[in-house]
């Protein structure tokens, strides 16, 4: 897809599809407020909560077309960071960079590991009812770039089938870079995602701060 296309399609969607949704969204939870302000008994729990997953959906969606390829990774990051703050503003979510972690990386790698947080943050915000999440970025010492998520929410089974699909999603996109992906999660502990992708291809530069 040409780039003056791909910028039209993330472009009109934002200016019309998600004004409209977020202002149904504010306007039922406003009615909502009002109803059990008066005592009026209307449950529209789900149905805001069906919206807001929409609305959030939609944001990553017109995100995903803009810039990947272009953008430094790490700029991508945080703004993923900032998207999810947003769309949950009620969870802390922090973005640690190690100041030597390269500014870019190759083409592939930029848009599957930038998927791959996405994809991360995303189960932080829909599942985990976390109330702290952080995303690291580092190296290590066998020139291998380290992509660490951690969140304090509830606990899941990582090879049950309905997150093992995700999962597995992820780590295929990693594996095929020459990479690992390993996920924890334990009761009490909330849950980790830590990738680890060899430097290869990497532009080895350090970030401005």
């Amino acid at each position: 897809m040409r780039r003056a296309e791909r910028h039209r399609i993330a472009r009109d969607p934002h200016d019309i599809v998600l004004q409209d949704l977020s202002g149904a969204l504010q306007s039922l939870r406003l009615k909502h407020l009002r109803a059990k302000g008066l005592g009026v008994g209307l449950d529209l729990e789900e149905e805001l909560e069906t919206l807001g997953r929409a609305n959030s959906g939609l944001r990553g969606a017109i995100y995903d077309l803009r810039r990947e390829k272009e953008r430094p990774f790490v700029e991508s990051v945080e703004s993923l960071a900032e998207l999810n703050r947003q769309a949950t503003p009620k969870r802390n979510i922090r973005l640690v960079v190690e100041e030597v972690f390269p500014v870019g990386l190759s083409g592939e790698a930029n848009i599957v590991l930038l998927r791959v947080v996405q994809e991360a943050l995303t189960n932080v915000r829909r599942h985990s009812k976390a109330r702290n999440a952080e995303v690291k970025l580092r190296t290590d010492d066998e020139a291998v770039v380290v992509i660490e998520l951690a969140d304090d929410g509830r606990a899941f089974d990582p090879v049950s089938t309905r997150a093992g699909v995700g999962l597995s999603a992820m780590r295929e996109r990693v594996e095929g870079l020459g990479g690992a992906f390993e996920v924890s999660s334990r009761p009490g502990e909330g849950t980790k995602v830590m990738v680890k992708v060899p430097l290869g291809g990497v532009t080895r530069a350090l970030r401005l701060r």
